[in-house]
């Protein structure tokens, strides 16, 4: 999903990406983490496997590495995105943190259940703890 939301952030400093302005572009990142955070929907499933948030500093992804990617490092700064992500990637707790992890990678509530060996309900309520934490840290303030 963060490349997802990379892909947009740097299309903002790019002239005419995609047909779109910079407006519909932020606009997009913030449904995205908006359903992602409020709902839980499986975004762009068809995608599964492609579109990974990454939580550290660098992508390591060749297809987003070029000498245009300036923009790409600072503007999440500003946007504070990846701060933010880092962040709430530290206050949750470990088994919280896995099924960050596995939601990030698109896995839906019943294959985290079965990975992680713990019932569904019991994911759906430790997803509700996370999107707590993330409204606490902004998220959701900024997204509604």
């Amino acid at each position: 999903m963060l490349l997802l939301l990379r892909n947009r952030v740097w299309c903002l400093g790019k002239a005419g990406c995609m047909g779109q302005k910079c407006s519909w572009c932020l606009e997009h990142c913030c449904s995205v983490l908006r359903a992602y955070l409020n709902k839980g929907h499986d975004l762009f499933s068809h995608h599964r496997g492609e579109w990974f948030l990454q939580l550290h500093d660098e992508c390591d992804d060749p297809r987003f590495q070029s000498e245009e990617t300036e923009i790409d490092n600072s503007l999440p700064e500003l946007l504070g995105l990846r701060s933010g992500l880092r962040e709430l990637f530290r206050s949750l707790r470990p088994l919280d943190r896995e099924i960050l992890d596995l939601r990030i990678k698109e896995f839906k509530e019943r294959e985290i259940a079965s990975e992680l060996g713990i019932s569904r309900p019991s994911v759906k309520q430790h997803r509700r703890e996370i999107a707590r934490k993330a409204k606490e840290l902004g998220f959701g303030a900024s997204l509604r």
